[in-house]
């Protein structure tokens, strides 16, 4: 055992082991490859630098807010992070920085959508009895009523399955029993 780890302590010169490396320091480099580490080390400065102004907002007044948090990019994340670990430190996150907002946007989105369906609702409805022919509401009614058990009697328009028909003849009486309205065939509104 003594043995085991005095050969981890001090780890053969001829092995590959990274306490036998050596490190390279700038002066050992060439003037040329020292410049580019330079300008290299300058450049990411410069875009880390622009990463973490980037999270703050100057407002009209001259108010600096910060909108995000520091770049997560200098932390250490292990290698070995399952989906469901980063779905939750994602949803952490999110909810620290925005819950508030996001709940608040959500449920002014869900109303707003709510109320859309409710208005178009009812305007449809409204517009479907003021504009439906006579001959359509009739249909719709008989159906309703058979569902419901009743029957309608003595209906004034007996659907037909022959297709559409043109006349000439514009004025031709639709409900003779009544004569209350009139109904143009070429243009298959009935008008009052």
């Amino acid at each position: 055992m003594e043995e085991k780890t005095a050969k981890k302590a001090a780890p053969d010169k001829s092995e590959v082991h990274p306490l036998n490396v050596i490190k390279v320091t700038m002066e050992d480099l060439t003037e040329a490859d020292r410049k580019e580490i330079e300008e290299e080390i300058t450049r990411e400065m410069e875009e880390k630098r622009n990463e973490r102004l980037a999270c703050f907002r100057k407002t009209k007044n001259g108010v600096i807010k910060q909108i995000g948090g520091a770049s997560t990019s200098s932390k250490k994340v292990s290698s070995f992070v399952t989906c469901e670990e980063l779905a939750h430190m994602i949803d952490t996150t999110v909810a620290s920085k925005y819950g508030t907002d996001v709940t608040e946007i959500t449920h002014m989105i869900s109303e707003g959508v709510h109320n859309s369906f409710d208005t178009f609702k009812s305007e449809f409805k409204q517009d479907m009895n003021n504009n439906m022919p006579r001959q359509i509401r009739s249909i719709v009614q008989q159906v309703q009523g058979e569902l419901q058990g009743k029957r309608v009697e003595n209906l004034s328009y007996a659907p037909s399955y022959n297709g559409a028909v043109a006349h000439n003849d514009v004025n031709q009486t639709v409900n003779e029993r009544s004569g209350d309205s009139v109904m143009n065939f070429n243009l298959q509104q009935p008008y009052y």
